[in-house]
């Protein structure tokens, strides 16, 4: 008799090939502007997460019943999936509490309709929208700053619909113009992720033991889901610290004295961000190709980053041989990869990691003890050689800290409608 298997939502990062994958597919970013949201159906998600035998979170995808099975590709045989986590009840149903009907308003809105609900719900979890709450430093004011690119189409709206839409609402609205930045086209089952018809009548292996097409097509559709999961987490992670000066400058309440762009000359997508954020600086090589300099400098800090809830820069004061714009860097032809914006002297006077803390850092798993409380934490141009020590796991925690994030939000409201009834 087979074993049958956990559902794999998480469990493609196995595969450490995936993980350059993933993050190489957030570093290509570009420019993309609004694009047409999808309605979606109703979905919750609950169930669980495992690496090998360890239980670490707990989540699995329940659809509603207006979804298709398009999804043609080949697939891993040895794939299956496993209804033993499934919340449901003797006739099959998805208790109330746990489904969330997003069916309630089919009709279709604008780009800018869609924007301004982001921006409503995400306020109720901030309502610090003036800079009563948010003050920008006179030392950061003054600069120099390593200022991110100003380019015209950058407008406030899609400023803060970045910086607030890394959160997977509906799993698909809310972050279009997050998940706009990767190389995927616009129509891709990564950006345009649905649950199939279903899912949770399908069996994961027949009596003989062998996994059935279904199980492996549904199998295949949630390594979709992960990549997209995983995509966002690292959006979160570089973006999440100016949420509060992005709604104190460009939210529904914004005051004009939040708005220092014109007299400090700063650029539409340049944030100081909250004070106690603390920063991975890394270096990127110019004499190889662009692939090359993708994996050999940028998937590590990528992963540093996230292991010690750091945001990841880049140190653009040396030009790139790639890119002919004046910057001469990655932000002649890329999105820059965080809102944060460190002064010359802070992203100069950084405390340098040597080539052999890194390497204890990849075998622990963890910052060296004496860099913990370092604001700003410089990497060399190291070559990747290894997947560090936790960084499935902590994957998996950034994941779900989009989720509790997502219920908080959701509670919010529902004391904010209550409130506003009473």
């Amino acid at each position: 008799m087979s074993t049958l298997k956990e559902p794999r939502i998480i469990s493609t990062l196995r595969k450490p090939r995936i993980l350059f994958i993933i993050v190489s597919m957030f570093t290509f970013s570009i420019f993309v502007i609004f694009q047409e949201k999808n309605t979606l159906q109703k979905f919750s998600l609950n169930g669980s997460l495992r690496f090998d035998s360890d239980e670490i979170a707990t989540i699995t995808i329940s659809a509603g019943n207006n979804y298709d099975d398009n999804d043609d590709d080949d697939v891993d045989d040895n794939d299956a999936v496993d209804e033993s986590k499934n919340k449901e009840d003797d006739d099959g149903n998805v208790p109330e509490d746990l489904v969330r009907d997003t069916d309630a308003d089919d009709s279709e809105s604008d780009g800018n309709d869609e924007v301004g609900d982001v921006v409503s719900i995400l306020a109720i979890e901030n309502s610090a929208s003036s800079c009563t709450k948010f003050e920008h430093s006179e030392k950061w004011l003054a600069g120099p700053r390593m200022s991110n690119s100003n380019e015209t189409d950058m407008s406030e709206e899609l400023a803060l619909s970045l910086i607030m839409g890394g959160m997977p609402r509906d799993i698909n609205n809310g972050s279009d113009d997050a998940l706009g930045q990767t190389m995927c086209f616009e129509q891709s089952r990564i950006r345009n992720w649905e649950p199939l018809k279903n899912y949770h009548n399908i069996t994961s292996a027949n009596p003989d033991g062998v996994a059935s097409e279904s199980a492996n097509t549904a199998n295949h559709s949630i390594r979709y889901l992960t990549h997209k999961l995983m995509l966002l987490a690292i959006h979160e992670n570089q973006h999440r610290p100016a949420k509060t000066e992005a709604l104190a400058r460009y939210g529904p309440d914004k005051e004009t004295s939040c708005t220092p762009e014109t007299r400090w000359d700063i650029g539409k997508f340049d944030f100081q961000c909250d004070p106690e954020t603390k920063y991975i600086v890394a270096e990127m090589g110019h004499r190889n190709g662009l692939g090359m300099v993708i994996k050999t400098n940028a998937v590590e800090p990528f992963f540093f980053s996230l292991m010690t809830d750091r945001v990841l820069l880049w140190n653009n004061i040396l030009p790139s041989n790639f890119f002919s714009c004046d910057r001469k860097d990655w932000q002649c032809s890329f999105m820059p990869m965080s809102p944060c914006v460190l002064t010359e002297a802070e992203m100069k006077n950084g405390t340098v990691m040597s080539s052999e803390e890194v390497i204890q850092f990849r075998k622990e798993g963890k910052l060296p003890a004496h860099l913990e409380d370092e604001r700003v934490v410089r990497l060399g141009t190291g070559n990747y050689r290894e997947e560090p020590k936790g960084i499935r796991e902590v994957f998996v925690r950034h994941i779900n800290a989009l989720f509790d994030r997502k219920r908080e939000v959701d509670n919010a409201m529902i004391s904010s409608d209550a409130s506003s009834e009473s």
